[in-house]
């Protein structure tokens, strides 16, 4: 699509009750444009339902077929490994029951993820599924990281008790995550990520303690020295 002279009007006329001609519309999920066909196809869906009640079930897996098709056709796969779910609810509790959670009960997702996912990987976690979370966005040092965690503060200010205040995590968890967490995650928790022998010599000497310090005050502590490999390659001035 993408030849000379392409343009995104060649997409508009198929959206046109969200005026996208007259308008930008810079959100995402379920708030972008809607194709027109949407509203054609749930007016279709409602006329077939009134018209053959327990009996449209036929017609819907049909049009499901048809639906599947056409995309497979899109992406260039086949019709079989396409999926349709009425919501991403369903479409993650799909793929959630689709893993070997009993060889591998482990999974890796971000603080950033949207409810729909987030709530699952929660009662997943309940249930004795190890679930590592990682950060979304980087920030610039390990006080900081132990300050977001643990009050989900934002820089903005606009959160002070914090963003989505029931995900907040104690300074414990929030060290065990960045430390011996994040090498299990990575399936080395055999190398790095405690202090033991035999394990690679990597080390942060902060200038206070973590547990002693108020919250609101984690993301000010400083590092004295970093250790790598057993040998000192920082020593604060």
């Amino acid at each position: 699509m993408r030849g000379a002279g392409w343009s995104p009007d060649v997409l508009a006329r198929h959206y046109t009750r969200f005026r996208v001609r007259e308008r930008l519309l810079l959100t995402g999920h379920s708030h972008q444009a809607w194709p027109d066909c949407g509203f054609d196809a749930q007016a279709r869906a409602w006329l077939d339902a009134a018209e053959l009640v327990d009996d449209k079930w036929e017609r819907a897996f049909a049009q499901a077929d048809a639906v599947r098709r056409g995309f497979a056709r899109l992406l260039d796969d086949a019709p079989q490994r396409i999926a349709l779910g009425a919501n991403t609810h369903e479409l993650v509790v799909r793929f959630l029951s689709a893993l070997p959670l009993r060889e591998r009960p482990r999974l890796v997702t971000t603080d950033g993820e949207f409810h729909t996912i987030r709530r699952q990987l929660d009662r997943l976690g309940e249930a004795g599924i190890e679930v590592v979370r990682v950060r979304a966005r980087p920030v610039r040092d390990m006080a900081a990281r132990l300050a977001a965690a643990v009050t989900r503060r934002t820089l903005d200010g606009r959160n002070p008790g914090g963003w989505v205040p029931e995900q907040k995590i104690t300074v414990g968890e929030a060290l065990r995550a960045y430390t011996s967490g994040n090498a299990w995650a990575t399936f080395n928790e055999q190398k790095w990520g405690t202090l033991a022998p035999g394990r690679f010599a990597d080390v942060v000497v902060l200038d206070r303690d973590p547990f002693a310090v108020p919250a609101e005050s984690l993301g000010t502590i400083k590092p004295r020295f970093t250790i790598v490999g057993g040998k000192v390659v920082y020593r604060r001035r």
